[in-house]
């Protein structure tokens, strides 16, 4: 009977052990993340030059987190985090545009001779009429 039992017990786990592996998932390809590489290339402009020191080692660490941390670049903000990498290894500040010319108030809005005007004149006071008084 236990020989039995033990020949079943092998027919039945036999198509268990020898069925192969799960396949493993590829690895996450690169997120396209059209809004994140527009946002770089504003901050780094030497970004979208190719052949510059600032791309070519941009590409670098991307072909490197391919390899090392593939999952890193299937978050949407992946290409501001390695630019602002790449950025801290080369000594590259984030560009800033120049702000516009400074609008200048027009004369209404700076009230006469320049000086502005305050919205209310303090406290009004009311009569027991309910006409406005200048004295409590």
């Amino acid at each position: 009977m236990r020989k039995r039992l033990l020949l079943l017990s092998i027919a039945f786990l036999a198509p268990i052990a020898c069925s192969p592996p799960p396949a493993v998932a590829p690895p996450p390809t690169p997120h396209p993340a059209p809004e994140s590489v527009q946002r770089a290339i504003e901050l780094y402009p030497e970004l979208a030059k190719k052949g510059s020191l600032f791309n070519r080692t941009f590409v670098d660490l991307v072909e490197q987190r391919k390899v090392t941390n593939p999952k890193s670049l299937s978050y949407s903000t992946w290409p501001l985090e390695l630019a602002s990498e790449t950025a801290r290894m080369i000594g590259v500040q984030q560009y800033r545009a120049t702000p516009g010319p400074v609008a200048t108030p027009k004369a209404l809005e700076r009230g006469s001779y320049g000086k502005t005007r305050a919205l209310t004149r303090g406290p009004v006071y009311v009569d027991s009429n309910g006409a406005p008084t200048s004295v409590r």
